[in-house]
């Protein structure tokens, strides 16, 4: 069933050009995804999505290393 709801968002003209809105843009890309064979677990939805998220991994990356040892020394040989 289609949703009778209308977004506050429009599309934005430019010189006679019709464009998406961000709105648009990012629902579009989210149907590409998810049909795509291998689809991702996580979506990162715009450049300060992946720099945000990229500096989280170099943190725990850091932390890894730092207690790499100790963590290793818990193994179980048996």
């Amino acid at each position: 069933m289609a949703s009778t709801r209308r977004s506050s968002l429009r599309p934005i003209s430019c010189a006679g050009e019709r464009r998406t809105t961000p709105a648009t843009g990012v629902s579009r890309t989210i149907v590409d995804v998810v049909a795509a064979p291998e689809a991702p677990f996580r979506l990162l939805l715009g450049s300060d999505a992946i720099t945000g998220v990229e500096a989280e991994l170099d943190t725990q990356r850091e932390e890894i290393r730092a207690w790499e040892e100790i963590s290793r020394s818990t193994d179980f040989s048996g």
